[in-house]
């Protein structure tokens, strides 16, 4: 295997108008529902600011490129020193007043060999897949949307 981009994609319904859905994928918006998120930030959580995750024994750095409610979209540079960077792009567009479609994809580099097989691994389609579902899941079970 080469160290090449790798990407993925998934997503799900969820039974939340696409403006208020799109604040939960936000570093502060991800406290409400992604159990152990504490996020260190620097800035003002708009493009430019950064944050560094600590979760499972990974320190992950992040940076936000775009976040923008009219088009739905929020974008984040991420980086694991020495095992992968990469982009994350989640979008919400309108179903209904209150319903949206959540569309997640992640494209990733391995920064090391040893790290290629981890990073295809966490990108294999049916991983990823019931992985972005989970995100649903604990959304739907933290009582911010409808299923």
């Amino acid at each position: 295997m080469t160290m090449t981009t790798m990407s993925a994609e998934s997503g799900f319904e969820l039974g939340l108008s696409a403006d208020d859905a799109l604040p939960l994928f936000t570093a502060q918006g991800e406290r409400r529902w992604v159990p152990g998120w504490e996020p260190e930030m620097v800035g003002d959580g708009g493009p430019g600011s950064a944050f560094v995750t600590r979760m499972n024994g990974t320190e992950t750095s992040w940076v936000v490129i775009d976040y923008d409610v009219a088009r739905g979209i929020a974008r984040y540079a991420r980086w694991v020193a020495g095992v992968q960077a990469g982009l994350v792009e989640v979008r919400c567009a309108p179903l209904a007043a209150d319903r949206c479609a959540v569309r997640v994809r992640y494209a990733l580099t391995p920064l090391s060999p040893e790290s290629v097989a981890a990073v295809a691994g966490f990108l294999e389609p049916d991983r990823f897949a019931g992985s972005i579902a989970g995100w649903k899941r604990l959304i739907v079970e933290a009582g911010l949307a409808a299923d």
